[in-house]
């Protein structure tokens, strides 16, 4: 019995390693500067599937999500203006309460370092001092409660899974159950013609207030080595950032500066050179097809980022630029079945889009506008790799299609070279990812900076309208009209 829960104490230990391996590099992608040096490739990110900023869903969705933080509530040092009666003004140093968002990566390495200097310098639990068990073992069942909360988050409230996350999770559920069962129990008693001295167990013979001493000590040093790790990998990205900063180029600089001052982000939209992407007429449009301006997106009806986009689209964006903006949707799905080369693979995605261009060659613009919205409302059923293309016709069959035709259509090969035509185009394009989105031909790099700013969209917004106004008036002064494609 002694052997196996000695087994268990370095399954334990091999456990919080491993679980150490996998959250440091999930810190790699909270931090963009350790990102790119770890986080892009090994094993773990195998694992996750790729790691591509603009390819959406999978690992990194899940971890910078909102829920991938716990903010708590911390104070900082600061100063404020103090004028005095002459009229000086001078610093005046100031401690305000604030939050602190702390990753939930980061406090799951905490509890594994602590579990790993637990049992490394314990060891054994023993009876005189099993007590002192009870502080990892409380601990592991809190650590298993947030695992079935996160778990509950990945499969009900995003709708995606991090297989890495998931992992970890296991890990976590292996290492509580051992953990509780090293609880030290009492001893069977012995033979009855053994004396009373036999009886006693041999670790009730030694002095037990130094066990409890010894063990005290070692959780005190467990607690304090978690505590300085969270603050030195604080300190650690501080120091990265400072120092990729020092060594940036001029075009880093530029997008250190892009992320605070949006005004720069619009100008420097405008001074880049827009792309040729030629139309084709069977493109899905959203707006007015005489529309000024044209956003062209490349978007996968599976990816979680398109799905996120294309909601705040047209419930925020498109009313800031009232009619003057078209919404133009092309093909790009992460599914290796129509995509070779595709690094995610969403195993819906391809039939998704067929789906589409059948509905389109049945009841044109208009069917194919409501089977995209179909599918995105039924996001949840439709992402099942199980899903059979007869779903697809339920759903033609609900928006009152010819059924016959739309299989028809769904099987022959012209919607298959429509969307092949699509992802070659992405590919010319330097595209490998979605949401990938060019506005007048021009590309918004960085999908969290522009495509999901909304700062941004009102900036851009403002002073294209109020430049369209300007045009208008000068033709007005000169007699002339200004057709409504600009």
């Amino acid at each position: 019995m002694k052997h196996l829960r000695l087994t268990f104490v370095f399954v334990v230990i091999g456990l919080s390693l491993a679980a150490l391996w996998i959250t440091n590099y999930m810190m790699g992608i909270h931090a963009p500067i350790r990102a790119a040096a770890s986080a892009k490739a090994g094993i773990l990110a195998d694992i996750c599937g790729g790691g591509d900023e603009e390819e959406g869903g999978g690992c990194e969705d899940v971890i910078k999500s909102k829920d991938g933080y716990i903010s708590i509530p911390w104070w900082v040092a600061t100063t404020e203006d103090v004028t005095d009666e002459q009229g000086h003004t001078s610093k005046k140093p100031v401690i305000r309460w604030s939050s602190a968002k702390i990753p939930v990566a980061q406090l799951g390495q905490c509890y594994y370092i602590f579990l790993l200097v637990w049992f490394v310098f314990t060891g054994l639990p023993r009876r005189a001092s099993r007590r002192w068990h009870l502080l990892p073992m409380v601990l592991s069942i809190i650590a298993v409660l947030a695992t079935s909360y996160y778990l509950y988050v990945m499969a009900f409230k995003m709708e995606q899974w991090c297989r890495l996350c998931v992992l970890l999770h296991l890990i976590d559920f292996l290492a509580c159950g051992l953990v509780v069962a090293l609880w030290p129990r009492a001893e069977k008693a012995k033979s009855r013609t053994k004396t009373k001295r036999q009886k006693v167990p041999l670790e009730t013979a030694s002095a037990p207030g130094e066990t409890l001493a010894g063990q005290h000590v070692c959780a005190t040093l467990a607690l304090v080595l978690a505590l300085v790790w969270m603050s030195f990998l604080h300190r650690e990205d501080q120091l990265q950032a400072a120092g990729a900063f020092l060594r940036a180029s001029r075009t880093e600089k530029s997008m250190l500066r892009a992320q605070k001052d949006i005004r720069f982000v619009v100008g420097a939209l405008a001074a880049s050179k827009p792309m040729n992407i030629p139309p084709r007429s069977t493109q899905l449009t959203i707006g007015d097809p005489n529309a000024r301006h044209e956003l062209i997106m490349f978007t996968d009806l599976q990816c979680p980022a398109c799905r996120s986009f294309e909601s705040r689209l047209s419930k925020e964006i498109l009313p800031l630029w009232k009619g003057q903006l078209k919404v133009t949707l092309r093909h790009y799905p992460l599914c290796r079945d129509c995509n070779e080369g595709s690094k995610i693979h969403h195993p819906q995605a391809c039939n998704a889009a067929y789906a589409v261009e059948a509905a389109r060659a049945v009841g044109g613009q208009t069917a194919a506008r409501r089977m995209h919205d179909e599918i995105i409302e039924n996001y949840a059923e439709v992402k099942k790799p199980n899903f059979a293309p007869v779903g697809y016709d339920r759903f033609a069959r609900e928006m009152e299609l010819d059924v016959e035709r739309f299989q028809e259509a769904f099987q022959g090969p012209e919607v298959r070279r429509i969307v092949l035509r699509d992802i070659e185009l992405a590919k010319s394009l330097g595209i490998t990812g979605t949401p990938t989105v060019f506005f007048d031909g021009r590309r918004l790099y960085s999908y969290p900076l522009q495509t999901n700013n909304m700062h941004f969209w009102k900036e851009l917004a403002r002073r294209q309208l109020a430049a369209a106004a300007r045009q208008q008036e000068q033709a007005s002064g000169a007699g002339m009209s200004v057709p409504p494609g600009g």
